[in-house]
């Protein structure tokens, strides 16, 4: 760009709203200065409007320099000018990320305006303000998008890097979209419902007799509030073994009710409550295989400590209530790999999809109603919907609820879990 250096009074150049805030240390740049002189003069429009170099011209004020040499530019418009901003910017010293989407945002909205003016059959593109700014297109792209974000979510311009920005931006994006999509989505389709709620007082309005099966996976009573590595995940939900028992006990009487005659329950539970849970099923008046099935989870979990072998199943008890036969002759252990993609409150993973292929067969027919008390995040629901059977979930966590929805809006669609 044609250029020519003059020398100017310090106090005639003019300072608008500059593209950054943060101008670094200024004392140890006028040191630098008032030592080596001054190599880089600031850049200048033809009325002397300060394009690049504000550091370098606060640090001569503060030299208390009265005149100094400027590069005064041929710039055309406003789009030449800021370009010739960031880019000097950039070279001098690393604008903030937050002043770097801002800046890269407002060169493109400018650039789209002139070709909107200039260039009628068809719009000025993020590759074209890439090749302009010696960026890549994706950089480009990203900048623009965390710019425009940055408008509905204040709080991103909090985050120390825009690697950390974008993988909040992500994140709150996903969550707006399930608070949408649950605000507006109870009955996922005419076969499958989930509810956010309270299982057992949702249960109080069901008729009786209505369920063909229930797949009760509850939260289990193993002492989570005591231990370290759980507390961050039971900040919404306790774990304590009398808050879970006093649940179990109030659960299992309806389950019972609402269950049709000749049909079973599934109850999965912590193994070290063996002897509780199989008492407060049994009070309910379930007939309870006292030999429960195990999950075999192929693999552990977590080993605490060495003191201890890692858990590396799950159980639950069957419970039948009348006389029910079971559909298919089998071992009453089920060998199948962890599934570690969605967790649910807990902490803990989510059941296999393939874990309930195998189980919902064995109890139920196509057209029979599950009921999934303690939905977390929805995969019996999946399986009810993929095995055409008809399903009801209730779930006390918002965000496992949200996540439920989404996850069986998407698969609605085609898209599995698996």
């Amino acid at each position: 760009m044609p250029h020519e250096v003059q020398e100017v009074a310090l106090s005639d150049i003019k300072i608008e709203e500059r593209q950054r805030s943060d101008v670094g240390e200024i004392s140890e740049l006028a040191a630098s200065i008032e030592a080596h002189g001054l190599f880089h003069a600031p850049c200048v429009t033809r009325d002397l409007t300060l394009i690049a170099g504000f550091r370098r011209l606060m640090a001569c004020k503060s030299l208390g320099w009265e005149r100094l040499p400027v590069h005064v530019l041929e710039a055309t418009d406003e789009i030449e000018v800021k370009e010739i901003e960031l880019e000097e910017n950039i070279r001098r010293k690393d604008l903030s990320w937050q002043e770097r989407v801002k800046a890269t945002d407002e060169i493109h909205a400018l650039k789209k305006e002139k070709a909107g003016i200039l260039r009628p059959e068809g719009e000025w593109t993020k590759q074209e303000t890439a090749n302009a700014v010696g960026m890549n297109r994706a950089t480009v792209s990203v900048d623009v998008q965390l710019a425009k974000m940055m408008h509905y979510f204040p709080e991103l311009e909090a985050c120390k890097t825009r690697r950390e920005a974008m993988k909040m931006l992500k994140e709150l994006k996903l969550r707006t979209m399930r608070k949408e999509i649950a605000k507006r989505v109870e009955v996922v389709d005419e076969e499958i419902q989930v509810f956010r709620g309270d299982c057992v007082a949702s249960m109080a309005g069901m008729a009786d007799g209505i369920i063909d099966f229930i797949n009760a996976d509850p939260p289990f009573a193993i002492g989570l509030d005591d231990a370290a590595m759980f507390r961050e995940s039971l900040n919404a939900y306790r774990d304590a073994s009398s808050d879970i028992l006093d649940l179990y006990r109030r659960f299992t009487p309806e389950a019972y009710r609402v269950l049709k005659p000749d049909r079973f329950m599934v109850f999965w539970f912590g193994i070290t409550w063996y002897r509780e849970v199989y008492q407060i099923i049994s009070d309910a008046g379930f007939s309870v295989d006292p030999l429960p099935c195990i999950w075999d989870k192929q693999q552990h979990t977590f080993a605490p400590s060495t003191s201890w072998f890692a858990m590396g199943y799950e159980p639950f008890f069957v419970c039948r209530k009348g006389k029910r036969e079971l559909f298919e002759k089998r071992r009453n252990v089920f060998n199948c790999s962890l599934y570690i993609k969605q967790k649910t409150i807990v902490g803990f993973p989510e059941k296999p999809l393939e874990l309930m292929r195998e189980l919902f067969p064995i109890f139920t027919l196509e057209g029979e109603l599950i009921l999934s008390p303690f939905a977390g995040s929805g995969v019996d629901l999946e399986a009810a919907r993929e095995l055409k059977r008809r399903a009801i979930g209730y779930e006390l966590s918002e965000s496992n609820y949200e996540a439920i929805v989404t996850r069986l809006s998407e698969t609605d669609k085609g898209e599995s879990n698996d």
